[in-house]
């Protein structure tokens, strides 16, 4: 379930993306991070569940997980850790897991667009116009509002027509409804979302600019969740702020606003690694910590059969 940049992995349509823009800016890229900060020591709720089963075995897999019994579950996470234990050392380490997961969200985002591209080229010529796509998305009614958000998707679309033919191919596509993950979009991109971030128009965004559009406030204001403003404060200089010169700049800030598949792949990482690898904690799954977990990979309650096979088998 990961969905475009709006929540979370992963991808939606493009007609959610642009009600996203018009509602607000910026779209964060924090997937994960809400649902684990919020949650008590220990649990684990449904909704963290799906995101992270969905990043290991891809949304199709995942879906198919729920109708099989434990046995069968099992028997798949066995064929898959030897798939994902590229070097075949008897664990899966932390790089292998970035490789795999970066190839799940790929694939699942490829599947999403190219079934978004087919219900957007109307005419079936292969190609996306701009008409085709504004009709899709307002079905021809468009107020002031859509008409703001209309015009930032229309200079993205001229950026991302490569032969400049007025429509845009699967490739072309691609870099429109995914900006971020080419990089030489990302000003453009950037552009957008920062045009009410960036205050004092410097082309990046300090602390304070960050911390006033994330509403934090200041220490004393958060009193309902004291940390938070410490773990933001954090964040920031940590994690997005690369080259620690106390701002981001154009690509720091798409970690942020629209992270790429690599950035939401490495965050998935680490959240997998703390549900899943246990004793010892060294930042790699066995295939034992893997496979005993099966009821993990399973969001329905009523798991069939008895599930104590470890042992290997055909996909």
């Amino acid at each position: 379930m990961f969905r475009y940049i709006c929540v979370t992995f992963l991808v939606v349509s493009l007609c959610t993306v642009l009600y996203a823009v018009e509602e607000s800016p910026h779209v964060h890229g924090e997937h994960f991070e809400e649902s684990f900060q919020h949650r008590k020591d220990g649990e684990t709720d449904d909704y963290v569940k799906e995101e992270i089963r969905e990043a290991f075995l891809g949304e199709q897999l995942a879906e198919d997980f729920d109708d099989l019994d434990g046995d069968t579950i099992q028997f798949k996470l066995s064929k898959l850790f030897l798939e994902v234990d590229a070097d075949h050392d008897g664990f899966i380490g932390k790089d292998e897991l970035v490789d795999h997961v970066v190839k799940t969200f790929t694939d699942d985002m490829k599947q999403h667009l190219h079934e978004e591209f087919i219900h957007q080229d109307a005419n079936k010529d292969g190609k996306v116009t701009m008409e085709e796509y504004s009709k899709h998305v307002f079905g021809g009614d468009v107020d002031d509002d859509a008409a703001e958000a209309l015009e930032q998707h229309a200079e993205r679309f001229k950026m991302a027509d490569a032969d400049n033919d007025g429509g845009l191919t699967p490739t072309e596509f691609l870099a429109f409804d995914r900006p971020e993950e080419v990089e030489s979009l990302h000003s453009k991109l950037m552009a957008e979302y920062m045009e009410g971030i960036d205050l004092n128009k410097d082309a990046k965004i300090s602390w304070d600019e960050y911390a006033a559009d994330m509403g934090l406030g200041s220490p004393e204001d958060m009193l309902d969740d004291p940390n938070y403003y410490d773990e933001e404060k954090k964040k920031f200089s940590d994690y997005y702020d690369k080259d620690s010169d106390g701002f981001l700049d154009v690509h720091e800030a798409v970690r942020w606003m629209a992270a790429p598949i690599a950035v939401q792949a490495d965050e998935a990482v680490d959240h997998i690694l703390t549900e899943l690898d246990r004793s010892p904690r060294d930042q790699r799954l066995s295939k034992d910590e893997l496979v005993s977990r099966w009821e993990f990979f399973k969001l329905s309650d009523d798991s069939v059969g008895d599930a104590t096979l470890h042992g290997d088998g055909e996909l």
